[in-house]
This record gives structure tokens, sequence and C-alpha cells, in this order.
């Protein structure tokens, strides 16, 4: 990543980290911890959505981040002059994007068509959505290609399926993917992941489902760094002597990687 995009984008996220909120905020899962743990989490793979968007963002783009987060707040306070849209299935940020200056769509993204006109937006943001949708994914990418204009970008990022923790889970035993109880549970709505994939099957989906042109489609290591592994444990340092091996095993076999990244374009 070009340093002073690094730079700008990580005071972006230290003034928005130590801002004085309102006390009526509403914050995302609920609290301010858990709003700070979610940034510092996901704070290089929004370093590498900002990577990309950075020398390609005009001010006359319409841009829309599916799934009200952060990231829209972030992305708003670096791009004060993009037209941006989000869109989510509750309420919950209505009141805090209309104070960004956020245009605020209320949609379930399992229902079709979506909410905007043909060749509406320049760029769609389409950042750990995918996974949590229990719908047809084809008519999901179809949705979103309908909706963008020709010529324009639509980024996803995703879980891999057949990452080195995901492997060790399925080993363990452990629960991957929510029973049907869960998935049907309404206090579980866009918190489960109900399916992910490898990119062998994430190509095959768009190419399937669209026409779009792949630039970029490769796993991630936003994920695989000991800033986002030790954000939700308790006691830390036992984690750091395995989370090193962890990662540098993730750095040789990028299969195991803990993320997808693509970048298509409309044609």
């Amino acid at each position: 990543m070009n340093q002073l995009i690094k730079n700008k984008a990580q005071k972006i996220i230290e003034e928005y980290l130590h801002e004085d909120f309102e006390k009526e905020t509403v914050f995302f899962d609920g609290s301010l911890d858990k709003e700070k743990a979610y940034v510092f989490h996901h704070r290089k793979r929004f370093f590498s959505l900002l990577n990309y968007l950075f020398p390609k963002i005009k001010k006359e783009f319409r841009i829309l981040d599916v799934g009200a987060s952060p990231f829209s707040f972030i992305l708003k306070r670096i791009f004060p002059d993009v037209d941006l849209v989000t869109v989510d299935f509750t309420e919950d940020f209505k009141e805090r994007c209309k104070k960004y200056r956020i245009k605020f769509v209320k949609h379930d993204l399992t229902k079709f068509p979506f909410p905007f006109p043909d060749n509406y937006f320049d760029l769609i943001i389409f950042g750990e959505v995918l996974e949590h949708l229990l719908t047809n994914h084809s008519v999901v990418m179809s949705e979103l290609e309908r909706i963008l204009n020709k010529g324009g970008t639509l980024i996803i990022q995703t879980p891999n399926a057949y990452s080195l923790n995901r492997r060790i889970d399925f080993l363990l035993g452990k629960e991957i993917f929510p029973n049907n109880q869960k998935i049907f549970d309404y206090q579980y709505a866009g918190k489960l992941h109900i399916f992910e994939y490898k990119i062998s099957d994430l190509i095959k989906l768009i190419k399937d489902s669209t026409r779009f042109k792949i630039i970029k489609i490769s796993y991630a290591t936003y994920y695989d760094n000991l800033e986002s592994a030790l954000v939700y444990k308790k006691f830390k340092l036992f984690y750091i002597l395995p989370a090193l091996f962890y990662f540098s095993i993730t750095r040789i076999v990028p299969c195991f990687r803990r993320g997808i990244e693509v970048i298509l374009i409309k044609q």
C-alpha cells in the first residue's frame, strides 16, 4: 500500500476511533467498545479497500457501500464530496447516516429487485456481506451488475471457506456454519455466515450469473496478522506464538489465508 495513502487512512481511522460521539449514537453491534474492536479487527481490510479507491474515486461518483458499517462513515470522512449511499435491512444506522450526509436505504438484500435503477452507481463496495445472505447468490450478483454503470467497479471481500482456521475448526469438530434453528432465528439475522466460498467457486458464480470482467481475484492477508487476530482474545499473550506460526504458514500457502478479494468491471 502506498505509504502516503496509508498514513492518510490511518489518520482518518484514528480520528474516527477517538471521536466524541453523542450519547444517543447507535453503535455497531450495540456498543462503542464493540464498534472499536470491529474497526481494529477490520482495519487492514479497510486499508486494502482504500488503497484501490484513492486513485479511482472522483468527486462526481455515486458509490454504494452495501451493508451499513463503520466503514461507511470512514469512507465519507475520506471522500466527503462523493454521493455515498448505503443499504441495510435494519434502520439502526439511519440517523447516524443522516448526520454524515450518507443516503440510507432500508432493504432486505434477499428480496429482489434491489431498490435502485439500472446503471445507477459508479462503484459498489460489497465487503463481507455475501456470506451473510440466505438467498440465491446468482441473483444477488446479477442485481449488483444491473445497478452498476457500464465501466463501473464492483469490489467484493468475503471469507475463504478453506482457510487454515476453517480446516482446523473442521478437524476439531467445531460448528463451522450455523444449524437451521439459528439460520431462521431473527436475533442472528445478518450476523451468521450462511455460506462461504473458495476462489474457484466464486469465479464460477461470477461467470455463470454475470458478464463482469474479472480484474483481480486473490486470497487476502488482511486478517492474517496479530492486530486483527488478538482483538477478540481475552488472554492475548497465550495466542501470540501460535498466531505467529499460523501467519507464517498463510504467507507461504495463499489458499490458507482467511480472506478473498475480488475486483470486477462491468462490461
